[in-house]
């Protein structure tokens, strides 16, 4: 024992000294007590290290070894110390068998057949990795003589050994072995064949050896995983930080500031001080990591090139240049921990480094030369002491980091509640779906297009230093962050040719590799920018000139044209998420050069390209003025933009399909405030079913039900709304006089709304009731009493679908009016009634180009025969049916116009949103429960400028890996839709054939009528009026001829008041 030195070894052969005593006494004790047979239990650990027996013996038969499901006798056992934590057990088999039925392995009660019996090999051996801790127990110096010492032991955890190798013919035999040899380990654990102790030290100096098996260890296992998290990730997480590292360091400018970032991949002495005068400039690999166990590893430090010089001046001659050295550290590796408990990265204790020279090689150095050797002290000093703490403090301790633990966001649960417009007038969503198809229709237009705009995304060429074919990009929209509004942009490279570079910039002498099926990733920014402040368009400028947004809103004084873009020159690389193996399965020594050049061509110089021809812009959203005349109804005056991408889980189907998220106001309304945006945009996500969404279009209630529709509707009400006129008796006649609600003095003075009835399933149901009449009383001894009284009820009913239809959607009108006649007098008394039905229909309906609107329907009005009770016939002048029949109008082309007309800005082309220089129609509209109207965004049939028309034939393109749940080939509906509870999965969306086409209906079926109000004859002084509309004066004439004249108007229905007057 040596202090201040590595006694591992020493202490290595001490434990297999004491496990080799152990072994002999145990070979000892068989040869003088054992039978041949398995041991009784007193002596099954005395023998435990020597022979191992597992199964019974035949009752039936001589007993022998060969009744055992397993049987061995064992050599001297070895114990090889991988690390502080690790050590290999050795186990060498002299003669024995194992059984392979599998179906007795777990129970030893049952004898063996023979037939399964398979004997091992001569000398077999086999090996287990098992972890072991090491403890100190403090004993009383009294029993010593002077003082405290500690007894350090070593104990093996058995229960987590791990088979590492078997010979090539018990390979087969794999599992039945792991499960007699785990029975054999807890024999050897019972026996306490697991604890050893290490070397005694009970000197008085109070130092404790050093013993680092780690450092003595000249084996390294082939251990995939650490901390829980695969060696391969780990190291695919350090060479991507290293090629930023390695870029940045490639710059034209490197500040101070910047050294730090740098230090990975290159450092220069005299960026700090070190008290020497030897400086150096070394260019570095990436980090490799390689696990000695789950708590340590050997961290592998790649030089590629180091130069020292004798000045600070590193652009002087140097004095020497090594190129391929490696420098292995062992250093302790821990995990980072959520509050949760899960694993979310690793970083390494650079602190407990230790340098070790038998894993490392140095090319070309040679010990013997005093100022190769000077050189190389003081570089591994730097390397192994200063250089590791910069590393530290450039956080690249961290060697993986994975907070969100996937791409994918968390899945949230159903939702059934209605999304909320929240003081919106419009809101927009995007899907990434609708994206990467724009993408692809551009892609399969370049095919065979002779235009430089959008060839780009096909096939393109640098300077003949780069050349590739592309499949289209594909995009994939991220939560939002601190860091902003973020997108994942994938590059698929088929195939092509590239040279390599000098300095970082491409090299016309460079060596040319060529490359296939290639995959990168980028992380960039999402942004939103006025036409004018987009740069660098030089190619996009005329062919935008051409397209549908700028056709229509380009270059106009009252509006503005707001991109939403890809931010391409502000680019992060993902490694984790890009595949480029390809270019390291050939011979080249250092294929990473060739991932480098791929990415400067790509980010240098193609995608500048992309910028200038406009390809990075997604959408676009023009933006009125607030101070512009004549501003239609739908257009934005304001908007932001938001991106979210939290799943939704429903009827058992998981939504990965994120949403950019436009909300806007018209006119001149300002944007609400801005707090809780998120958690109201979670109702906006959208979920997959059997079908496409590109997006959808949601204008408010206010904006479209209130403001427009049920406005133009309410003159359905007042021209189908009978009002008895004033009248009075000449010459014992009765001439009843009736007129419309429009045309009348109510029509003057009120507005005939529609009120929400009830919501019943699938319909919002609105009402518009509205009761008027006159009552013509007089009563005088020279005349008697007469009763003179007409009374209208109007009943109408409005219908809107809320749930989804796939075919068409109808709104439905109906209305009633009841007219009855009373005569109460001496001469007469009677009573007829007579009343009339009506019904229109409305559809909307998608096809090829967008909404359609058309009348379904417009039932003629139904009479009813007059009911005549009492002793006398009305004359035709007092005839309810004839009255009805001359004065009734029912909405017809010219009303019901009115409605096509709102309806009309939502057919074609529609004007809120275009993506690229393309365009959308709508399609499949549905009015929500709340009032709110959704319809879905589909991409307009066009011809591309000077190409053909663009249909897809193929649902793929390119196999996209690495893209979690690939945005091809997915159905998609919205998320608001599904929230009303009635649409479902079954029937996908698509345009109706002519099969499907609506057929006119003579009646309007499967709505509830409203039944005939029971008017009661009264006599009042009072006038009674309720209904949608305002109060209105009353005509009450005076009294005459000493009689008593009242006249009495009723008016009653939903919203009006009560009053009265004599």
């Amino acid at each position: 024992m040596c202090v201040g030195e590595n006694n591992a070894t020493r202490v290595a052969e001490y434990l297999n000294l004491q496990i080799g005593t152990l072994w002999e006494n145990a070979v000892d004790c068989v040869k003088r007590q054992g039978t041949g047979l398995k041991p009784d239990d007193s002596h099954k650990y005395s023998f435990a290290l020597a022979e191992f027996y597992y199964g019974s013996h035949q009752s039936t038969r001589q007993p022998s070894k060969g009744d055992m499901l397993f049987y061995a006798s064992f050599g001297k056992p070895t114990l090889e110390f991988i690390c502080n934590h690790t050590a290999i057990l050795h186990l060498y088999i002299y003669e024995g068998h194992y059984n392979t039925d599998l179906s007795k392995v777990t129970s030893e009660i049952a004898p063996a057949i023979l037939e399964h019996n398979r004997s091992f090999g001569k000398d077999t051996k086999l090996s287990f990795r098992v972890p072991f801790e090491t403890s100190y127990i403090s004993s009383p110096g009294s029993k010593f003589g002077k003082g405290h010492y500690a007894f350090s032991l070593h104990t093996f955890d058995y229960s987590k050994a791990e088979l590492l190798s078997v010979v090539q013919e018990l390979e087969p035999a794999r599992q039945a072995l792991s499960f007699y040899l785990s029975q054999y380990l807890q024999l050897l654990d019972g026996a306490g064949r697991h604890i050893f102790f290490s070397l005694p030290n009970f000197d008085d100096d109070r130092l404790r050896l050093s013993i680092d098996f780690s450092v003595a260890s000249h084996t390294l296992l082939d251990i995939d995983k650490i901390q829980g998290i695969s060696s391969e990730k780990i190291n695919a997480s350090l060479s991507v930080s290293w090629l930023k590292a390695a870029m940045l360091a490639g710059s034209a400018n490197v500040t101070p500031a910047e050294h730090l970032a740098i230090s990975l991949a290159e450092y220069r002495s005299t960026w700090l001080s070190h008290g020497s005068d030897v400086h150096f400039q070394v260019k570095l690999g990436p980090l490799r990591l390689k696990s000695l166990c789950n708590q340590e590893a050997v961290v592998l430090i790649s030089v590629d090139e180091v130069t020292f010089f004798d000045t600070e001046d590193l652009k002087r001659a140097p004095r020497q240049r090594y190129t391929d050295w490696e420098i292995a550290l062992l250093t302790n590796v821990v995990p980072i921990i959520e509050e949760d408990g899960t694993v979310i990265g690793v970083k390494l204790e650079l602190n407990s480094s230790r340098f070790v020279p038998g894993l490392s090689h140095f090319t070309r150095y040679v010990e013997s030369d005093k100022d190769a050797s000077r050189y190389w002290s003081l570089f591994v000093t730097f390397i192994t002491t200063r250089y590791l703490s910069i590393l530290e403090s450039a956080q690249y301790h961290i060697v993986y980091f994975n907070k969100s633990g996937d791409l994918w966001p968390q899945l949230l649960g159903p939702s059934e509640d209605v999304p909320d417009m929240h003081g919106f007038d419009q809101i927009t969503t995007i899907t990434q779906t609708a994206i990467n198809e724009y993408f692809w229709s551009t892609w399969s237009g370049a095919q065979n297009s002779k235009s430089v705009v959008g060839t780009a995304l096909a096939s393109w060429s640098y300077n003949n230093l780069f050349s590739a074919d592309f499949a289209p990009p594909t995009v994939r929209l991220l939560e939002p962050g601190d860091n902003g509004i973020k997108a994942i942009v994938w590059i698929h490279l088929r195939k092509g040719h590239l040279k390599g570079l000098r300095d970082w910039k491409p090299w016309t002498e460079g060596e040319q590799y060529s490359f296939e099926d290639c995959h990168l990733a980028f992380e960039t920014e999402l942004k939103i920018a006025d036409h004018d402040e987009l740069k660098d368009l030089s190619l996009w400028a005329s062919h935008v000139e051409d397209s549908f947004v700028y056709k229509e809103h380009g270059a106009k004084a009252d509006r503005i044209l707001k991109h939403i873009c890809l931010d391409l020159h502000s680019l992060n690389f993902l490694n984790e998420l890009s595949r480029v193996d390809t270019l390291f399965k050939g011979k080249d020594k250092r294929p990473i050069e060739k991932l480098q050049a791929l990415l400067v061509y790509v980010q240098a110089h193609y995608f500048p390209h992309l910028i200038s021809t406009g390809l990075h812009v997604l959408h676009t959203v023009p933006v009125w003025n607030t101070g512009a005349p004549s501003l239609p109804s739908n257009a934005l005056t304001k908007v932001e933009f938001h991106i979210h991408s939290k799943a939704v889980v429903h009827g058992g189907q998981v939504a990965k399909e994120a949403v950019i998220v436009i909300p806007g106001t018209v006119g001149s309304r300002q944007l609400p405030p801005p707090h809780g945006r998120q958690s109201w945009l979670d109702k906006w996500v959208v979920y997959a079913t059997k079908g496409k969404l590109y997006g959808s279009v949601a204008l408010s209630k206010r904006l479209f039900l209130g403001e427009r529709l049920l406005s133009v509707l309410s003159h359905v009400n007042a021209i189908t709304t009978l009002v008895p006129l004033p009248f009075s008796l000449r010459n014992g006649g009765w001439n009843v006089q009736l007129t419309t609600w429009a045309e009348g003095e109510a029509g003057r003075g009120g507005d005939s709304k529609w009120e929400l009835d009830k919501e019943i399933s699938g319909v919002l149901q609105y009402k518009w009731q509205h009761v008027g009449g006159w009552v013509y009383h007089y009563k005088g001894n020279d005349v008697g009493d007469h009763r003179f009284s007409v009374t209208s009820v109007t009943n109408n009913t409005l219908h809107i679908p809320t749930d989804f239809q796939r075919d068409i959607t109808n709104i439905k009108l109906h209305g009633e009016v009841i007219l009855r006649l009373e005569v109460a007098a001496a001469a007469q008394s009677w009573s007829a009634q007579s009343s009339a039905t009506w019904a229109a229909t409305v559809g909307a309906y998608s096809e090829a180009g967008g909404l359609q609107v058309k009348i379904i329907s417009s039932v003629p009005p139904s009479f009813e025969k007059s009911r005549v009770e009492g002793n006398a016939v009305p004359t035709s002048h007092t005839d309810p049916e004839s009255l009805l029949r001359s004065n009734l109008r029912v909405p017809e082309s010219a009303e019901l116009g009115q409605v096509l007309s709102e309806f009309k800005t939502f057919e074609g082309i529609w004007q809120s949103v275009y993506p690229g220089t393309s365009a959308y129609d709508l399609t499949h509209y549905v009015i929500e429960k709340n009032g709110d109207l959704l319809f879905e965004l589909r991409p307009y049939p066009q011809l591309l400028p000077s190409e053909g028309l663009i249909q897809r034939t193929s649902n793929s393109v390119v196999d996209v890996v690495h893209t979690p749940q690939p945005v091809h080939d997915v159905d998609i509906r919205a998320a608001r839709l599904q929230a009303l509870g009635e649409l479902t999965a079954k029937t996908p969306l698509k345009p109706p054939s002519a099969a499907d086409q609506p057929r006119t209906s003579s009646f309007v079926e499967g709505i509830g009528f409203l039944q005939p109000l029971n008017i009661k004859e009264k006599t009042v002084d009072t006038v009674s009026e309720r209904g949608n509309g305002s109060a209105h004066s009353l005509y009450v004439p005076k009294v005459v001829n000493g009689g008593r004249h009242v006249t009495t108007r009723t008016l009653s229905g939903n919203g009006f008041g009560t009053w009265g007057g004599a």
